[in-house]
């Protein structure tokens, strides 16, 4: 749409004008969203951690030996 477009290259002209280069660095960004935490809950991520301490006390109980926790 036309007018997003230039809404968004209006948008990059006051970013521009304020100083920044245009891109986000760590030291740029909001601390607060740099900290924030996410808590993952449910019924895979407590699967995940019971697999996870079954690979760890016994061995071979299933045919990989280690899980990898994954925040999607």
């Amino acid at each position: 749409h036309p007018r997003a477009m230039a809404a968004a290259a209006r948008a990059a002209m006051a970013v521009r004008r304020k100083g920044f280069a245009g891109s986000l660095t760590v030291e740029s960004m909001n601390q607060k969203l740099r900290w924030m935490e996410y808590a993952v809950r449910g019924p895979l991520v407590t699967l995940a951690n019971n697999l996870k301490e079954e690979v760890k006390q016994t061995p071979n109980p299933h045919p990989f030996n280690t899980v990898t926790m994954c925040n999607i």
